[in-house]
């Protein structure tokens, strides 16, 4: 797992260097409220299953996607949020499946606190402003922090944007947290596309 890491970090440095991109510091990126990714171990996030392959898969196929679109800004919505800014809007929440595993953008604002495993809670915004860049960044990092362990698998998940509003989340497909949130859903694996609706339960 160790060298899988390595070999990840080496890709996102090689990526960087060829689009001419500088490296930004975990520490850098733009957040208000989380320093940290956070790696929940409960049910509700890995089961029926969750494959760290697959996530893995899910984090490059979904790069693909969203690569081109770079360090341009978007303004992040939550569930009934308008826009507050002249920006391209997002509409969220949006999820992207591989076998096991599903990668979700969606605003904690929107989600149950309980389910966030974060202690004390925090207040999060309807919406905010992000790159994918920085999402890509941030997928990367929650794997390396949370999916490195042999023992238990974990879910993880990390708030970016400006005022650290913008969710990025990775769980087991199939899972309570997969049937509670609902969005634009594209599966990576073989190029489908579905909408199941958007919102929360």
């Amino acid at each position: 797992m160790f060298l899988v890491n390595v070999l990840l970090l080496l890709c996102l440095i090689q990526a960087l260097f060829v689009s001419g991109a500088t490296l930004p510091e975990i520490s850098r990126l733009p957040r208000a409220t989380i320093d940290r990714p956070i790696c929940p171990q409960q049910d509700s996030w890995i089961q029926p299953a969750l494959e760290l392959d697959d996530c893995l898969s899910a984090i490059r196929r979904w790069s693909l996607q969203v690569d081109p679109l770079g360090k341009k800004p978007f303004e992040f919505l939550g569930q009934h949020s308008p826009g507050e800014t002249r920006l391209t809007w997002q509409y969220t929440p949006v999820k992207y499946a591989y076998r096991s595993c599903t990668l979700a953008i969606a605003m904690p604002h929107d989600l149950d606190p309980a389910n966030l495993d974060l202690r004390p809670a925090v207040e999060f915004p309807r919406t905010d402003i992000a790159s994918y860049f920085e999402m890509e960044f941030a997928a990367r990092a929650v794997f390396m922090e949370c999916m490195n362990e042999e023992s238990r698998p974990t879910g993880a998940w990390w708030s970016i944007g400006q005022k650290g509003g913008v969710g990025l989340f990775l769980w087991a497909t199939g899972s309570e947290m997969d049937r509670k949130v609902h969005g634009f859903q594209t599966v990576v694996g073989n190029r489908r596309a579905r909408v199941d609706g958007i919102g929360y339960d």
